[in-house]
């Protein structure tokens, strides 16, 4: 008896052999005919500007060229083209304040922008404003454009406080000069100072980011702000007025800007945003 346990044993530690050399000989095969994992190399970091809406590189003709005009004896013709006037070679954006002058004032609306705009440092000022408008809070310091006349007006008691009607009156001129301004003229100004306002935008730490696209973005956020019916309530917890509408309070630094406006003024600034909406999409590099 113990002789034929021995026996069985025996066989069942060859077959147990067996079967493993046979496991470990198929796992041996597996692996050396399998490919090598090689770790996927990163990615370099971008070396131009991700671009969704490409700006030209050069300025477009206007749409329509006035008439020709009678020359008049020793006196040169008026220029077809008022961007002529502006210097073919752009200044370094540290020396651009005296062109931005030329091109705002003297392209765009005469004197209009004179008493509205902060020239010096313009464009860093321009860039840097517009990139912040979707955010919570403006860095007002550095803001381009000159803050309205007067102060904020609150009108009704304090249970009922509620944006006056007379506080609508201090965006009238900003209002105007959007308005006022040809769009044409506007777009190929901005296309003549794009490399301006490019380098701009990558030195607020953008280097691989496209303003033009940035631009499109944020105006398309002042496009969903709500246009909710005159007049606005307000709360008075502070300092500071805050809307009673907490979903109103919790918009962008921009979108409440367009709410101070009141609905009429904000409903005509809506149509400009979606004119320059049309044309900033649509630019043909």
């Amino acid at each position: 008896m113990k002789t034929i346990n021995l026996v069985i044993y025996f066989l069942l530690a060859l077959v147990i052999a067996f079967g493993l050399s046979i496991y470990f000989h198929s796992r041996i095969d597996d692996l050396s005919v399998s490919d090598p994992v090689i770790p996927v190399p990163l990615e370099e970091p971008l070396k131009r500007p991700v671009v969704r809406y490409p700006v030209p590189d050069s300025v477009p003709a206007p749409d329509q060229p006035p008439a020709p005009q009678q020359p008049v004896a020793e006196v040169a013709p008026p220029s077809s083209d008022p961007l002529s006037t502006l210097p073919e070679q752009l200044p370094t954006i540290d020396e651009s304040d005296v062109l931005v002058d030329q091109a705002l004032v003297d392209v765009l609306s005469g004197r209009a922008f004179s008493n509205l705009v902060i020239i010096d440092s313009f464009i860093q000022r321009l860039v840097l404003t517009v990139n912040n408008l979707p955010e919570k809070k403006l860095p007002l310091a550095h803001v381009p454009f000159e803050f309205p006349e007067g102060i904020f007006i609150a009108a009704g008691e304090e249970e009922n406080l509620r944006i006056s009607d007379e506080n609508y009156q201090r965006y009238v001129p900003y209002l105007d000069l959007l308005e006022n301004t040809n769009p044409d003229t506007v777009i190929r100004v901005y296309v003549y100072l794009y490399p301006l306002l490019q380098t701009a935008y990558q030195q607020l730490g953008y280097p691989n980011a496209y303003f033009n696209d940035r631009l499109v973005y944020v105006i398309g956020h002042l496009l969903e702000t709500p246009n909710p019916e005159d007049p606005l309530a307000l709360n008075h917890p502070s300092v500071l007025y805050t809307y009673a509408d907490v979903t109103l309070e919790n918009l962008s630094a921009g979108q409440k800007i367009l709410l101070r406006m009141g609905k009429e003024q904000r409903t005509r600034v809506m149509s400009v945003l979606r004119n320059y909406h049309f044309r900033l999409t649509r630019l043909l590099p």
